[in-house]
């Protein structure tokens, strides 16, 4: 935006601080921070050339250089917060001039002349705020601040509040409505949103970059028409249809002073040539709606202002794959259709014209699909089924191995009887490999009831050919047993007489030894005994308890009892050896007792065990008499048959519903059943599965896709 040089208004220009000299009786400055060096410079120069200064600021802090260069010749208050500068000179006389600028005094980039009228109002503005709204004051030069004094005068009457703390955002919404052109940033948020009225006929100017997408298009429903430029320092001017024209600081806050002000006619003439010109520079006008047709410029969305969109003439898009909802949509709906959640308006995509690329595929099989519990549970059933065909299948097999058992003169008696079995065995095999070829998921439920039948009566047959097998040769087996077990009880019996005179001569030979024994460990112990004495004595002849030479006459017992008593009394290493020779001894003499007693006990157990087998010899009897097993289980395990216990039947839970077609599966995933096929042959066999099986038809998805 270019500089403009107006006899009230001037933009981009900066203040020309030489005008400062001009004052001859009185200058008044409010702004908030007064820290450049010219400036202070020029103050100090008028100050003492005699004029009355009076300098209204914001926080001491900040201020702290211009206080020090300046207290004592300027009257100094402080402790008001402000946006924008005052400048008032020699106010009450004919050549009193006043200007609002924008900012500080060096960085303003726009400022105002103000009218007479004008230099009354902000001087009674500027004595308010001077005497009875600063909180301190400086005085004397290098002296603390002091609370500031309020106006001896009393009240000051102000013939408006526009620049007071509170007013500004007021002021400016009462003035919405008759907006007519306004140029504003900052000042923006200020306004509350929800309660800002229509300004059906204005244009506002903004600054792209103080605004939010929020805001944006709140304020652009509040208006005629939104502008947004990428200028920056744009001056922040309302011009209204009545007397709601104003200039505000480049920065305003709600509770702060803003020197703001309402335009007198004069300077609004001097401002609104302007006012269209700049809003023709602003790059962007909001539209609340716009035909993609009409759009032939880059275009910025309100709720994405940073970022900048071109619409082309014609683009070509090439869109995700698209899969169809259902097998039917995608053998017969169309492309547009389908793709329609995707060639929706897409601000990074605008054109007139788009041509679009699609690939529609059929429904896939969700990646996270597993197999549907009806197929395990087929699974199941089939797994159960050949487990009982294999058991079965085992069985007969193992009938012939069974026979490995049996001596050759019972196999040879039993000869015709064993190739009727063997004939009938093959039989039934033959009946089971059919069976186990069966798929029982692929037949009705009537032909599943007759094979299970078929499978649970040949599960009868072999419990009762393995019955009729076992009382064959039972009576045989049983001969040869009670035979063997009396010439086995026979043998058992002269073993047990031989051992029982065994442990009687080894039982009086250790008594004999015992007493030899004995005297050794006795000799052993008074041997260490002697020994220990010896070695002892040394280190233990200050003790009470001892006597070497009365010790050294003890016999084994006394040495013994000695031990007893006194080893706990005893040091280390003696009290170690000492009774390492008491546990020998007693050790040897438990084992002495311990052999004797168990030579003993064999004897005893020796003659128990000859008056057993004598008892069972003789209820063993000496003619043998066949009893036929009761209890069949026993029977077949004697006869080294494993299976001889009865078969229980087969008992199925069919499933509720059959399998679909061969060569197409089911899954499911999130509650809902899909069938995959991988064809279009299987199509109409496919269509029936699925509505018995409430399922979606699809397909593998395709390894490249």
């Amino acid at each position: 935006m270019g500089r403009h040089q107006g006899q009230w208004f001037n933009l981009n220009s900066p203040f020309p601080i030489q005008l400062l000299d001009r004052a001859g009786r009185t200058l008044l400055v409010a702004i908030r921070y007064l820290d450049d060096p010219e400036l202070i410079a020029r103050l100090q120069a008028r100050a003492d050339a005699g004029v009355r200064i009076y300098l209204l600021l914001g926080e001491d802090a900040r201020n702290r250089s211009a206080i020090e260069a300046l207290a004592g010749r300027c009257l100094i208050r402080c402790g008001v917060k402000q946006n924008g500068t005052l400048l008032l000179l020699d106010q009450g006389a004919d050549t009193a001039q006043g200007f609002i600028l924008s900012g500080g005094i060096p960085d303003s980039r726009y400022w105002l002349k103000l009218t007479t009228g004008q230099c009354d109002d902000y001087f009674r503005l500027f004595c308010h705020l001077f005497w009875q709204q600063a909180g301190t004051e400086y005085l004397r030069q290098g002296q603390q601040s002091q609370q500031a004094v309020v106006s001896p005068l009393g009240t000051i009457d102000l013939n408006h509040q526009d620049a007071l703390a509170g007013k500004l955002g007021e002021n400016l919404r009462q003035a919405w409505s008759e907006m007519q052109y306004a140029m504003m940033s900052d000042s923006v948020s200020l306004f509350d949103l929800k309660d800002l009225p229509e300004a059906g006929r204005g244009t506002l100017i903004c600054e792209l970059s103080q605004l939010d997408a929020s805001r944006a298009i709140k304020l652009g429903e509040s208006v005629a028409s939104l502008v947004l430029t990428e200028q920056d320092g744009m001056p922040q001017i309302v011009q209204g249809y009545d007397r709601s024209h104003w200039m505000l600081p480049s920065r305003t806050r709600e509770q702060d002073i803003n020197w703001c002000i309402r335009l007198a006619p004069e300077q609004l003439s001097d401002v609104s040539s302007h006012l269209a010109r700049w809003g023709d520079a602003g790059r962007w006008q909001y539209r609340s709606r716009i035909r993609i047709a009409d759009i032939g410029q880059p275009v910025r969305f309100a709720d994405q202002l940073e970022l900048e969109q071109q619409c082309l003439p014609r683009r070509s898009v090439e869109l995700d794959p698209v899969q169809a909802p259902s097998i039917d949509d995608f053998l017969e709906a169309s492309a547009r259709d389908l793709a329609a959640s995707q060639i929706r308006v897409d601000r990074e995509r605008l054109a007139h014209v788009i041509d679009y690329k699609v690939e529609i595929r059929p429904p896939l099989r969700p990646e996270q699909a597993v197999a549907d519990p009806l197929h395990r549970a087929w699974t199941q059933v089939r797994q159960k089924w050949s487990g009982r065909v294999d058991e079965l299948s085992g069985m007969l097999n193992r009938e012939a191995s069974s026979r490995g058992g049996i001596g050759e003169r019972i196999l040879g008696a039993l000869g015709s009887f064993i190739a009727s079995q063997d004939h009938r065995r093959k039989e039934l095999e033959r009946e089971l490999e059919v069976l186990a070829s069966w798929d029982c998921a692929l037949f009705p439920p009537s032909v599943r009831s007759e094979r299970l039948e078929q499978l649970n009566n040949i599960a009868k047959q072999l419990h009762k050919r393995r019955e009729r097998w076992a009382e064959k040769v039972d009576e045989t087996r049983q001969q040869q047993e009670w035979g063997q077990k009396r010439q086995r009880l026979a043998d058992d019996l002269r073993a047990a007489n031989e051992a029982a005179d065994k442990c009687r001569r080894r039982a009086d030979e250790n008594r004999l030894n015992s007493d030899q024994a004995l005297e050794q460990l006795k000799k052993n112990l008074l041997d260490g005994w002697h020994a220990w004495i010896r070695d002892s004595g040394p280190q233990l002849s200050p003790q009470k308890f001892w006597d070497a030479a009365g010790m050294a006459a003890f016999d084994a017992s006394e040495a013994l009892a000695w031990i007893d008593k006194y080893h706990s009394q005893l040091p280390g290493d003696p009290k170690r050896t000492v009774k390492r020779l008491r546990d020998d001894y007693r050790t040897g003499q438990q084992k002495q007792e311990r052999d004797l007693k168990e030579l003993e006990k064999r004897q005893q157990q020796a003659v128990q065990e000859i008056a057993r087998l004598e008892q069972a010899l003789q209820d063993h009897g000496d003619r043998f008499q066949y009893r036929p097993s009761a209890n069949p289980v026993e029977l077949g395990r004697l006869l080294g048959v494993q299976d001889s216990a009865a078969i229980k039947p087969l008992l199925i839970d069919w499933p509720d519903e059959d399998l679909p077609q061969p060569g197409t599966h089911l899954v499911s995933f999130d509650r809902q059943r899909w069938l995959v096929i991988d064809s279009l042959d299987q199509l109409e066999a496919a269509r029936q599965d699925a509505q018995r099986l409430n399922a979606i038809i699809c397909t593998e998805k395709p390894e490249n896709a």
